[in-house]
């Protein structure tokens, strides 16, 4: 899928599109800035924000997953296949499944 041939919703910006991204993301950027800043200042035990060690932890563990769990544990090709025909409409329980194989037949492709 690429934004070339990505299908608009019924909530379309057009042309604005990317300048409606771009201040998304500067707007989520500064909301993050000011979440994760300090209380107060001068910064004690009693003041400190602990939203940056909980980002962090979360974040590491995240990164470590990735690279250490493979994808076929956490992300099924049955699943993508399911979620890819329920959005072209196809119904999904009329295909012939073999997952235990890792192949699948789509039921209007011979």
């Amino acid at each position: 899928m690429t934004p070339a041939s990505f299908k608009g919703s019924y909530f379309y910006l057009g042309r604005f599109r990317r300048p409606m991204y771009l201040a998304t993301f500067l707007f989520n950027g500064l909301i993050f800035a000011v979440m994760i800043s300090p209380f107060y200042f001068p910064v004690d035990a009693q003041s400190f924000n602990f939203a940056v060690v909980i980002f962090g932890a979360v974040t590491i563990f995240a990164l470590v997953s990735y690279w250490f769990i493979p994808a076929e544990k956490w992300l099924r090709q049955e699943q993508i296949v399911q979620t890819m025909e329920t959005a072209e409409g196809v119904d999904v329980l009329e295909g012939t499944e073999d997952f235990t194989e890792g192949t699948y037949v789509h039921p209007h492709v011979e």
